[in-house]
């Protein structure tokens, strides 16, 4: 009996210890996947705000009547924000018809940008364009003289972000995770044990008052069976005693 409790409390221990290892795990994957996506969303803002900057210094040199082609300073700007930025991978500067005036790549002045991103981008001067494409993503802004006409547009091309899954992460703090899970798992035995202790006490207390009834029977059964054998001898010397009263009364007749 005391065996068969002490097997399920190890049962029940090693069960809460293993959901509470899985609860862990659950809360790192989604723990992890929320820091990524916040991640991300701050990477976004803040080549959001590097396109802001460029486009409002360039707009401050168009709205005193410049030409796009002859802002001064502008391939300089555009590449201290290449410099900056270890993941911008490229800075263009175009005209209207998609001829790039200025670009971190010298090899790229004169090209023409892609005619696919070329039109949502002017399209839409109160807001930037964003796209990806199989290596890249791309943020892209119209740029707007002093009487708001679109004159050209900058374009921030940057890398993909490097994601490193919930496996990576982990490996790369394994002594970390392998403390967690010791820990938890001697929580979720302790757990166990403080849970199913109320229950062993219950029947070890039945198993105490059960006891008394079996030692009982042990003594009954040969006490019975001595008074059973000394009656018996009683009445075998009731029946000599009235045998030897009728052999008396013979001999007085």
């Amino acid at each position: 009996m005391k065996a068969g409790r002490s097997t399920l409390g190890w049962h029940f221990s090693l069960l809460l210890a293993a959901s509470l290892i899985l609860m862990l795990a659950l809360c790192l994957t989604v723990w992890h996947d929320a820091l990524e996506a916040q991640r991300a969303q701050l990477r976004e803002s803040r080549f959001h705000f590097s396109l802001g900057s460029m486009k409002g210094t360039l707009e401050s040199a168009l709205q005193l009547g410049l030409a796009t082609a002859d802002i001064p300073g502008a391939q300089a700007l555009i590449e201290q924000t290449h410099a900056r930025g270890p993941d911008v991978l490229s800075v263009d500067i175009f005209d209207t018809q998609g001829r790039i005036l200025f670009t971190t790549d010298r090899a790229g002045v004169g090209a023409q940008v892609p005619s696919a991103w070329l039109g949502p981008c002017l399209a839409s001067p109160e807001q930037f364009w964003r796209t990806r494409t199989d290596d890249s993503h791309l943020q892209c802004a119209a740029l707007l003289n002093g009487f708001e006409k679109v004159t050209g547009g900058v374009a921030l091309r940057y890398k993909l972000p490097e994601r490193a899954g919930t496996l990576d992460a982990l490996a790369a703090h394994w002594i970390e995770a392998l403390l967690l899970l010791m820990v938890l798992g001697g929580a979720g035995s302790l757990a166990g044990w403080w849970l199913l202790r109320p229950t062993e006490q219950a029947l070890a207390r039945q198993g105490q008052a059960s006891a008394p009834a079996a030692q009982d029977d042990a003594w009954v059964g040969p006490l019975a069976a001595a008074l059973a054998a000394l009656g018996q001898r009683e009445a075998d010397l009731e029946a000599v005693a009235r045998e030897a009263d009728a052999i008396d009364a013979l001999e007085l007749r």
